[in-house]
């Protein structure tokens, strides 16, 4: 169980996350991105960047969809970048597909792991499976690297 700065990540309840919440009333191809917060009293989400982050509560998570289906794009798998970006950031990240997956990136490891697999969460309606071979459930940082050089 990942814990970053006294918080478990498994005590974030996927099912209310802004990435399973958000709908797929996003623009085709455009990525919604926020974070997670914890303060004193409870659990708060916002999506984007706090307007003065010393107003911001302490930062716990990063999240963010791959927009809507592209076959060009491998988007079922957490790319090398967002996972390079939560390790920069020292975040864990979470992170919804086109094809309805739900990953957990390891900030610290670089490794990421499938919460939940294809069609547990809704699906772009353009969305075409298996277009970029097998998706596994965990990935080292050097296995997404391996994947995105393929």
């Amino acid at each position: 169980m990942a814990r970053r700065n006294g918080h478990e990540a498994s005590r974030i309840d996927h099912r209310w996350h802004p990435a399973c919440t958000a709908g797929r009333g996003a623009e085709p191809g455009r990525d919604r991105r926020g974070a997670q917060r914890a303060d004193a009293a409870a659990r708060q989400l916002f999506r984007g960047q706090p307007r003065d982050p010393r107003d911001a509560a302490e930062i716990i998570a990063s999240f963010h969809t791959h927009g809507g289906f592209d076959e060009d794009a491998d988007s079922e798998v957490p790319s090398v970048s967002d996972v390079l970006a939560d390790m920069e950031e020292g975040l864990d990240g979470y992170l919804s597909t086109p094809g309805g997956r739900f990953w957990f990136i390891d900030g610290q490891t670089g490794v990421s792991r499938q919460l939940c697999g294809l069609g547990c969460l809704p699906q772009d309606p353009d969305f075409a499976p298996g277009l970029h071979g097998t998706i596994s459930k965990r990935y080292t940082l050097g296995q997404l690297e391996a994947r995105e050089n393929e």
